[in-house]
């Protein structure tokens, strides 16, 4: 059993390896060009590029915060 974890592990290890090179090769345009890719849905974007799309904390709630964290102090 352990061993078949660790070839699982070493497969998505590999594969996500692999998509990160392909996502760095495919953010040149020339070179989706070249292998002949011309258009794109999702462009990839670079670390901390996006828009935050989260949930928002409102006042209540950072109230509420506030006061555990004065209690446990």
């Amino acid at each position: 059993m352990i061993n078949t974890m660790l070839n699982e592990i070493n497969k998505d290890y590999y594969d996500s390896v692999r998509k990160s090179i392909l996502d760095y090769v495919l953010k040149d345009e020339s070179e989706r060009y070249r292998i002949g890719i011309m258009s794109t849905f999702e462009e990839v974007l670079d670390y901390g590029d996006s828009i935050y799309k989260g949930i928002q904390p409102n006042d209540e709630w950072k109230d509420h915060v506030n006061s555990a964290r004065d209690e446990i102090s």
